[in-house]
């Protein structure tokens, strides 16, 4: 059973995920500065992620989430690099 604290901690992760994803895929913040600060922070929170689930004892969640955190962090930071230009919109309609 996992305890309260972890419990609410994840509730809270869960939700931060989900609105940075909300964000990102609506464009937004409108702002080339504010868009770029957001995928940085993105991208800083995956490589720390990324160096957590390394360190996990359990082999399953390393294999699973430090590719997907370490992805994460990379495309963030490489997305963040051009943010005053691409947006996932205008990127998903360049094909």
């Amino acid at each position: 059973m996992v305890p309260d604290a972890l419990r609410a901690a994840s509730a809270v992760s869960g939700l931060a995920w989900g609105a940075a994803a909300v964000a990102v895929a609506t464009d937004r913040p409108h702002t080339p500065g504010a868009r770029r600060r957001l995928l940085r922070g993105v991208a800083v929170v995956s490589g720390v992620g990324t160096l957590v689930n390394l360190a996990s004892p359990s082999l399953p969640e390393r294999l699973l989430w430090v590719p997907v955190a370490a992805g994460t962090c990379v495309l963030a930071w490489r997305v963040a690099g051009r943010a005053g230009g691409v947006t996932a919109a205008s990127a998903a309609r360049a094909g």
